[in-house]
Parts: structure tokens; sequence; C-alpha cells
């Protein structure tokens, strides 16, 4: 019989705070610390651990020491098989961030007494390093503060322990919150009764919007949610107009007729629901939408008939998809669109105005948010959903703090990321904007 290998975590780097050591006790699990300003011989060492324990998570810091030991011929083999080791398991890596966009003017408050953690190494080095981190496609985060750095580990662990697989933030008032919710709750039902998964569905309700986030302890999953979640809206569409092509596809999930010709009925009935809701919720809003826009556009077009022309332009522009593009509109609404019609610039900002107050619900944005959603969509049209609940969340002042924490992190990560091709100004003045959503007073 095997032997079941003892689970542990694996800290290195020096982040073994009270703080972070603290949650990992709280989790009932037990941790190993080791250093990588040694030799190779010792990071063998630390690779043995990966095949005589169960490392179930890494926490790290890589220091500019660290980088100095990554760019070390002597160190490739080694650095490869370890790090190698670090991706296959949930990890998180803290690299301070002027080691990752090699600005040495950013000052770090907690490091007054140590210049050697923030000074930096040649660029060779930093170019060398960096590039073979990213390579690995590991879960690096950049920090300045190391306050910020333990919240971000105690979260982590707090996940990593909870098995969050997803989580999306929903403004109160979106205009289609309601047919949201019913999409969530019936794809949770379709995880755990079609797929099988041990999934939790949470919410959180704040002052201006929900919180969903998805939770298993189901180690087999693969986790690729957004594939589950579209192979779950095409299964919608089939019941709709393909139900035996919709039956074909359920039975390599369920054995029994009766289960698969179960969910055929209710999910169509659901479909049908969620559709004529959204064609409902749509007529009001647009109507609602063209009354304000005729009300307001008096003040700036003599012509009614130029009124009309303008109006008949906008309206085709935001009408909504249809089911099959659900994953589009959990968090986008039309008035994440770039209008195209033209007109000055005075009655262009007014429009937009009314149809971001008329779509985007309970949160309103200001120009440094409004620039943040153009960049998302111009750079990472494919994350643009996570990012901008990301967003909303930085937003809401009654998330609670460790979201706020995660969600300033994933931003800054785009922007270091992007940050070269949006140009110094732009950069610096959103990096500060985004920090100081978190630390008033620092931006």
């Amino acid at each position: 019989m095997i032997k079941e290998k003892e689970k542990l975590v694996l800290l290195f780097g020096g982040v073994a705070n009270d703080g972070i050591v603290g949650q990992i006790r709280s989790a009932n699990k037990k941790y190993v610390q080791r250093i990588l300003h040694s030799s190779p011989d010792n990071w063998e060492k630390i690779n043995l651990l990966f095949e005589e324990f169960d490392i179930s998570t890494v926490i790290g810091k890589i220091t500019t020491r660290t980088f100095e030991y990554l760019s070390d011929e002597n160190y490739n083999n080694i650095r490869d098989k370890l790090f190698n080791n670090i991706s296959k398991v949930p990890h998180i890596i803290f690299v301070f961030e002027g080691l990752i966009t090699g600005a040495e003017e950013i000052e770090n408050v907690d490091y007054i007494d140590y210049p050697y953690e923030t000074h930096l190494p040649s660029e060779d080095v930093l170019e060398n390093v960096n590039n073979f981190l990213s390579a690995l496609n590991l879960n690096i985060q950049p920090y300045i503060r190391t306050s910020e750095l333990t919240l971000l580990a105690q979260s982590f662990i707090e996940q990593v322990e909870e098995g969050l697989v997803f989580r999306i933030y929903l403004p109160q008032n979106h205009y289609l919150s309601n047919e949201i919710d019913k999409i969530i709750v019936l794809f949770s039902d379709y995880l755990s009764k079609v797929l099988s998964k041990k999934i939790r569905l949470d919410q959180v309700r704040t002052n201006l919007g929900v919180i969903y986030a998805f939770h298993t302890q189901d180690e087999s999953y693969e986790r690729n949610i957004s594939k589950n979640f579209n192979e779950f809206t095409d299964i919608l569409n089939l019941c709709l107009t393909n139900p035996q092509k919709a039956e074909e596809i359920l039975k390599q999930s369920l054995s029994s007729s009766k289960q698969v010709d179960d969910i055929i009925s209710r999910y169509t009935k659901e479909a049908r629901r969620i559709l004529l809701d959204i064609k409902h919720s749509s007529e009001s809003k647009i109507l609602s939408l063209k009354q304000r826009l005729e009300s307001e556009l008096i003040d700036y077009v003599q012509d009614e008939n130029e009124i009309s022309c303008i109006i008949n332009k906008i309206i085709p522009q935001l009408i909504h998809p249809e089911i099959n593009s659900i994953p589009s509109f959990l968090t986008q609404t039309p008035s994440d669109k770039n209008l195209t019609i033209n007109i000055n610039q005075k009655i262009y900002e007014k429009i937009e105005g009314i149809v971001i107050d008329e779509f985007s619900g309970s949160l309103q944005y200001n120009n440094n948010e409004k620039l943040l959603l153009e960049l998302f969509q111009k750079y990472e049209e494919n994350s643009y959903n996570e990012l901008k609940s990301a967003l909303n969340e930085l937003k809401d002042n009654s998330v609670p703090t460790k979201y706020k924490i995660e969600s300033k992190q994933k931003i800054k990560n785009f922007l270091i990321k992007f940050g070269s091709k949006m140009g110094d100004v732009a950069f610096n003045l959103l990096q500060k904007y985004i920090e100081h959503q978190i630390f008033p007073g620092t931006g």
C-alpha cells in the first residue's frame, strides 16, 4: 500500500511573517521555510521536497539578491526544475515592483533600513530573470508595501483553502441583474447536476452590488470555468433550437434518460423565460433612454428631425445580444460600447453620460476609470469582464478589503504589463489612482 504523502506549504524568500504563518496555522496546515540565497545543492534539496511531500501551496518572495542567483549560469538547470515544480501547484510569488518595471525611483517605505531590497541589478539581469519568469506563466505579484504582500498572501491561502474557482462583481440596478442572477444560479446547477462537480455558489451582497463566488473542494476539477460556461450556454441554446442535439450532448455526462429529459425540459423553460425577460428589460430600458435623449437633446439640437436621426443611429448600437452571448453581458453593458456617431463633442459627451447612467447600474465612472475601461478593451479584450469586475470592486467602499486588495493587484498587473504601450504620463497617473483606492493619501 502506497503511503500518502504529508501535505506542506512551502515558503521561501523571507515571507514567513506572523500574519502569513498565522493564516497557515489557522487553516491547520504545516509549512516549511527555505532560502534561495544559497548554493545549487540547497536548491536541489528544495526540489526534493516536491518528491517527498505533497506541496499543496507555494508562497515566496524574489528579491534583488534572488535575481542575481536566478541569472547565474551555475543555477540555470536547477532553476528550471524548481520553478517548473512551483508552476504545477497553487502558488503566489511576490516581486518588488521596481524589479519588474525597472523604475528605480519607486519608494518603498518598508525598506528604508534595507536598501539592498530595492537596489536594482543590471539591465541584463532584470531582462534575463523577468523573461524567464514570464515564460513559465507564473503567478507573479508586484508589491511595494510589506503590509500589502501579507494581505495578498493571507487572502491567497484562504482562497486555496476554500477552493475559489471564480469571482465576479455585479453592480446593483444593472439593467439585466435579475436575468444574470438566474443564469448564474442555473450555471451552478449545471456544474453540480450535469457535470457532477462539487461546486458551491456563494453570494456577498454589498451596498452597491453583489459578489458571486464559485468554490470547489474537488481536486479533479480543472477549474476551466470559462470553458464550462460556454458549454452551458451552448446547451441552453440547443434546448431552444435543437433539443435532439442537446440530448446527445447531455447523454455523455448523464446515464439516466429521465435525468436528461428533466434537464432539457427545465433548461428549455428557463431559457425561454430568460430570453423573454431580457427582451422586456431591453425594450423598457431602450424606451427610457429614447425619452431621456429626446428631452436632453432638445436644448442642443434645434431640428427635431436631426434629434430623431441621432437617436436612430444610437439605439441599434445598444440592442443587446441574444442568449448565446451571455458570457459577455455578465459584466458588460451597452454603455461599454464605443458609440460611432458623427456629432460635436459636447453633444456626444452628453449622450454618453445618459447611456452610462441608464445602463451601468449603481456605479458611475470618473475620467480615470473610463480611461481604464478603454485600455482594458484595447489591450486585454479577453480579460475585459474580469478587469471591469475588479474595477467595480475597487469602487464599492463596502467590498471586503481582502477583495479590494486583490482587485487592485489585477489592475496593477495589467498596467505594468501594458505600461510601455500607454505612455509614461497615463501609466503613472493610473498607477497613482489605483494605489489611492486602497491607501488614501498615497495617490
